[in-house]
């Protein structure tokens, strides 16, 4: 999903969403509740915009949270294509609490490190197979596990 307005979900409410693995690439999240048991891990959220939303109870644990522009590799059915995206938005002090799973599987609040996965985040996404691992190493998630 890229580009998808999250922001007017009614009463900006998402409790229990799973957006594991999902590519939300310049997705809006403006205002959105994802307090409660809100899955976005090892999720995509590159350029995503996180203004005044709220994260606490949510887990971001393996997520891509950049803090640059940057470009990834996207590759659906075979067909490959540059992506290129801004810095995610997200004040991690407002958005999250000692709830939220962060990025580096810590709970947060998600500042400084914790917004850095404890592997390296992918550089490509390949659609149905999983990541490819952008430090020169591949592999997938089967299972739930980096395998």
């Amino acid at each position: 999903m890229k580009l998808v307005d999250f922001s007017a979900v009614e009463q900006k409410m998402m409790h229990g969403a799973n957006f594991s693995r999902a590519f939300l690439v310049g997705c809006k999240f403006i205002g959105a509740d994802l307090s409660e048991g809100v899955q976005l891990v090892q999720a995509y959220l590159h350029g995503a915009d996180f203004s005044n939303a709220q994260l606490s109870g949510a887990s971001l644990s393996g997520a891509g949270v950049p803090s640059e522009a940057g470009t990834l590799t996207v590759t659906v059915d075979g067909v490959t294509t540059d992506v290129d995206y801004d810095p995610t938005v997200i004040t991690p002090f407002v958005a999250t609490s000692s709830t939220t799973r962060c990025p580096s599987g810590d709970l947060g609040p998600c500042i400084n490190d914790k917004m850095v996965p404890r592997q390296p985040f992918p550089t490509s996404w390949l659609w149905p197979l999983g990541w490819v691992a952008g430090g020169g190493g591949a592999g997938r998630i089967r299972g739930g596990l980096w395998v």
